[in-house]
């Protein structure tokens, strides 16, 4: 089942780098739990559902005329997946950042039930557990 989990990831962060955000809110279970890491001023908190996973992506979005992010290791842990993330954007006033920060994902068949960002790939590895293997 992992390696379905890790496939599921990356075709959630393709559809990111298309735009097709609708794409991830429907792999998303109905009460998926998606936590922040707070690096970002508009990506913080808790929100609950794929109504407001779809909400957060419409806000957060608004600002960016480009966005996208590149996973630069990944780790299976079972049924999570850690994703340490490269965030690349341009601002509609021009200003482009570049950050790093980490996912974990939790899927069970095939949905995802929970997002969690961190601030570090450490400290989402030391947040999942099964020891996490490291994937080409």
């Amino acid at each position: 089942m992992s390696l379905e989990n890790v496939d599921l990831f990356r075709r959630g962060l393709a559809a990111w780098n298309e735009g097709n955000l609708e794409a991830i809110v429907e792999m998303c279970h109905p009460d998926v739990e998606w936590t922040f890491s707070d690096r970002l001023p508009d990506a913080t908190g808790n929100i609950r559902g794929r109504a407001a996973v779809r909400d957060f992506f419409a806000t957060f979005t608004e600002d960016w005329s480009e966005i996208r992010m590149t996973a630069e290791q990944i780790f299976d842990a079972g049924d999570d997946v850690v994703a340490d993330v490269r965030f690349v954007a341009k601002g509609r006033e021009g200003i482009e950042v570049s950050m790093r920060f980490a996912h974990v994902w939790t899927a069970h068949n095939g949905q995802v039930v929970r997002f969690r960002g961190y601030p570090t790939v450490d400290e989402a590895l030391g947040a999942v557990p099964l020891k996490p293997t490291r994937l080409p």
